[in-house]
């Protein structure tokens, strides 16, 4: 048998054979194509970093998230206001540290194989999930939608992170008032308490007072009633 040293070398590709044991199949010498090999080791990487969505409530694996009710395949990502996770990871790491560091931030939640699936919501609380049978890696993430595309899937992997460059402290809304009226009231999604500047129906800036009700919610009052909008920052 020549000897490897006398070789030449090429670029790997996914149909090329690598020989080795299947140690599962009674240590068979067994030929192992690069492409599985890759795939593999990338599934294998991205469970450490990642939750499978389930639809069971029992028997939870590592890595694993679900609704506290169960099932929920094809729930828009929108329509999300809590969900359940193992915070022991495929390779047993503890990812506790970390969503409790996320805690009052905004987060993206992502499907790792379509990224046009997602949701991106301010993580409210993260708290033992009451229902564990047991398990005291379980933990409850409560959620407040801001926006988001697509819908969750079964056995799908999500990441989950920060969104500092796209959290609500950088946004805007324009909120119209098409009826005349003295005080507005404004339900906005920002969830913080932005400045505001108004105009009435000629983009002329009125001055009102403003009275913020909470991180989502104030109410304007003026002198007279008018039309106009509302500008938020």
């Amino acid at each position: 048998m020549a000897r490897i040293s006398i070789y030449g070398t090429v670029l790997p590709e996914d149909n090329d054979l690598l020989l080795g044991t299947d140690v599962q199949g009674g240590n068979a010498t067994k030929n192992f194509l690069i492409g599985e090999i890759s795939a593999l080791t990338i599934s294998n990487y991205l469970k450490t970093i990642s939750w499978k969505f389930i639809t069971q409530t029992s028997n939870v694996g590592k890595s694993s998230m679900f609704f506290p009710a169960g099932l929920g395949d094809g729930t828009l990502f929108t329509d999300i206001t809590s969900i359940v996770v193992n915070t022991t990871m495929f390779n047993d790491t503890n990812s506790l540290p970390f969503l409790e560091y996320l805690k009052s931030d905004t987060i993206s939640l992502f499907n790792r194989s379509d990224l046009g699936s997602f949701g991106v919501y301010k993580l409210d609380d993260v708290q033992p999930y009451a229902n564990t049978g047991g398990a005291d890696t379980l933990y409850l993430l409560s959620l407040t939608s801001i926006e988001g595309a697509g819908s969750i899937a079964q056995s799908g992997l999500y990441g989950l992170q920060s969104e500092p460059l796209n959290s609500a402290s950088d946004k805007t809304e324009v909120f119209t008032q098409t009826t005349p009226a003295v005080t507005w009231v404004i339900n906005h999604s920002l969830l913080k308490f932005p400045s505001v500047t108004v105009v009435d129906t000629a983009k002329t800036t009125v001055i009102g007072s403003v009275a913020y009700n909470s991180n989502s919610k104030i109410t304007l009052t003026f002198s007279a009633a008018f039309a106009g909008e509302a500008y938020l920052n």
